[in-house]
């Protein structure tokens, strides 16, 4: 029942794990494009300049990609304990 338990749990952790790492990428690609998005395509478009624009990439599009970034970085550090514990008590087989 343990054992069972214990293939469940670490087939959540990686779907978590998987789930966050592509939105993490998608919001990666997704990143230049809203930047052109952000100062405009058109005659009102407008140009920032390099620290301004920089400054407000990383408040507007690093925030969120450090939110999905540090659990996928907590799971991956615990899939891999779990995974660690595992081959080191001989009773338990997964």
């Amino acid at each position: 029942m343990i054992n069972r338990t214990f293939q469940n749990l670490r087939f959540s952790l990686r779907l978590v794990r998987v789930t966050l790492a592509l939105c993490l990428g998608l919001w990666l690609l997704l990143a230049p494009l809203m930047w052109a998005i952000r100062d405009g395509l058109g005659s009102d478009a407008v140009e920032t300049v390099w620290p301004e624009s920089l400054y407000r990439f990383l408040a507007v599009w690093g925030g969120p990609a450090l939110a999905l970034a540090l659990p996928l970085f907590v799971l991956m550090i615990l899939e891999w304990r779990m995974a660690r514990n595992v081959e080191s008590e001989p009773g338990m087989q997964v």
